[in-house]
Parts: C-alpha cells; sequence; structure tokens
C-alpha cells in the first residue's frame, strides 16, 4: 500500500483476543521505512521501521487491509 509518500507492508491478525475472556477483534499491522531516526507522530520505531497497529470489528471479506487503512488515513 502507498499513501503520502510511504510505502507500507500490511500484515493482518484476524482474530485476536482483546482480553483472555474476549471480545475477539481484528489486528492489523502497517509498516514502512521510516523517513527519520526521530519519534514518529503516529506508531512505534524500531530498527528504522515504524509500526503502526490498526483494530477493527470488520470482517476481513467485507474489507481488506488497504481499506481499513484508507479509511483511517483518508
Amino acid at each position: 500500500m502507498k499513501t503520502s509518500g510511504a510505502s507500507r507492508s500490511l500484515f493482518d491478525c484476524p482474530e485476536v483476543p482483546l482480553t483472555p475472556t474476549g471480545p475477539t477483534v481484528r489486528l492489523i499491522v502497517a509498516t514502512h521505512p521510516s523517513p527519520s531516526p526521530n519519534k514518529p507522530p503516529i506508531g512505534v520505531l524500531q530498527a528504522e521501521t515504524v509500526y503502526e497497529l490498526f483494530l477493527t470489528t470488520v470482517n476481513p471479506s467485507a474489507f481488506t487491509c488497504t481499506d481499513v487503512l484508507d479509511l483511517y488515513l483518508h
């Protein structure tokens, strides 16, 4: 996925328990190379890579990872 000049790799974890007793959520992890060594405004910087986490209850068959990030970023 490419937006705002940043190319992101997306990872979809469709059934992650939010707590030991539930509910189950969908976790999307977006990564991209850091443009600078400074702390990013959103996400966590680890070894020159920015990691951003997105939680949703939207089913993967209804919205792809790209769809979810498009809604968030636009």
